[in-house]
């Protein structure tokens, strides 16, 4: 399983904080100061707020086809955070190797969401990305 350790004294000494096969690879971790942590791997959050000793599991709260990158928490409502998203299929003709094949993309498309949460992570949405010019 994966562990969670955590040090007070800059890395000197580590303790285990949690040990739990449910995280399978974490992707991010994110502190809001010493007693408040979130853990995101895939598209689930478990989040603590008395410094590891219990966890709340929000599990599945991004699109199935999405899967936390980072996540960085603003204060105890507000966090934000980057995803990784499988895109919609784009057009494909004909087949590969040959003069008759047309495809918009050559290898499954991954999308980059900036997502927003106003209720301690148990939902996400997508923020409007700025056009750049």
């Amino acid at each position: 399983g994966s562990l969670l350790l955590h040090t007070i004294d800059a890395g000197t000494t580590w303790s285990t904080v949690a040990e739990s096969s449910q995280w399978g690879d974490i992707a991010s971790i994110a502190s809001l100061d010493e007693s408040h942590w979130t853990v995101v791997n895939g598209g689930n959050v478990w989040s603590t707020a008395d410094a590891g000793s219990t966890w709340k599991a929000d599990e599945q709260v991004l699109d199935p086809r999405c899967s936390f990158a980072l996540v960085r928490l603003i204060d105890a409502a507000n966090g934000v955070a980057s995803a990784f998203c499988e895109a919609v299929a784009g057009m494909i003709e004909g087949r590969e190797h040959t003069a008759e094949y047309k495809s918009d993309w050559d290898c499954p498309p991954i999308g980059n969401s900036m997502l927003v949460s106003r209720d301690a992570g148990r939902t996400w949405s997508d923020v409007e990305k700025p056009v750049l010019r």
